[in-house]
């Protein structure tokens, strides 16, 4: 009997306990399945609603965390203006409305300046014979050497032995000197010959304490230094520092050691000049 009552006693503790468990169990889970607010569904035949655009004035502005409409916009992003189809199709209208970019002229550069001739002064300078100057041809490596001098007479023509008439106007000394030459060796008088024509009113002399004193045919551009070694130098007798030079009625004194130092200041010969190299006293 004691048993039964014992089984009854214990049974009761765990109905009790059991129920307690079972409105714990039931009150938490209506808690975390709590519904929201009911949203009414739209009826099964309604009709879809209409895209609406944003307006034209939204635009997308730079910001970083802040929203523009709703909408957080990535600070990277560029800015953008969206555009209505009235406004594409306004800047379509535009676009079509410019008239076609004329295409650039492109203006003729100036003509290429053409090259001018440049004449030697040299060149230039060359004396060329005419008639009545006085002509000195000499006649070397040949038997018996020989000096001609004769004038141009008025058509031009000098005379020369063997050969006769040679025209002499209107060339250079070296011009005078190949025609001579030639016209000995086609007419063959001789196999070979050299030839020297002087001018003697384009010549300077050269006198006095020198090592071959005479006349000198003058080049473009003679200085008293270059003419005194044409001369062969001084002799050891010879005053370099006082070098007399003749120029028509006038006389002139230079030292030509000092023309060797600074040859800028050399002086130039001119036809006629007469160089006299003196002796030096000591």
């Amino acid at each position: 009997m004691e048993k039964i009552l014992c089984f009854k006693k214990g049974w009761s503790e765990m109905r009790n306990i059991f129920c307690m468990m079972a409105a714990l169990l039931f009150a938490v889970g209506c808690t975390s399945s709590r519904p929201g607010p009911y949203v009414i569904p739209p009826p099964r035949n309604a009709p879809p609603k209409p895209l609406v655009l944003p307006p034209a004035s939204l635009q997308l502005t730079q910001a970083s965390g802040k929203a523009t409409n709703g909408m957080v916009r990535p600070q990277s992003m560029p800015s953008a203006r969206l555009s209505t189809p009235a406004t594409v199709q306004t800047q379509l209208q535009t676009v079509a409305a410019k008239p076609a970019a004329t295409p650039a002229t492109i203006k003729p550069s100036a003509p290429l300046a053409m090259p001018v001739e440049i004449k030697s002064t040299r060149a230039a300078s060359v004396y060329l014979i005419k008639p009545g100057d006085q002509v000195v041809v000499s006649l070397r490596g040949i038997p018996q050497e020989q000096q001609i001098e004769d004038q141009v007479d008025e058509i031009g023509k000098i005379n020369l032995p063997f050969i006769n008439e040679v025209t002499a106007a209107g060339k250079s000394s070296s011009e005078l000197e190949r025609v001579i030459r030639q016209a000995y060796i086609d007419q063959q008088i001789y196999k070979n010959i050299m030839v020297n024509v002087i001018l003697p009113s384009q010549s300077y002399y050269v006198r006095g304490e020198v090592r071959q004193p005479g006349r000198f045919p003058l080049a473009s551009g003679v200085t008293l230094v270059q003419a005194l070694a044409a001369a062969g130098g001084y002799t050891e007798f010879a005053n370099a520092k006082k070098i007399q030079l003749l120029r028509g009625n006038k006389a002139e004194y230079y030292d030509a050691r000092s023309f060797e130092q600074h040859p800028e200041k050399d002086v130039a010969i001119e036809a006629g000049d007469v160089i006299v190299v003196h002796r030096s006293v000591f």
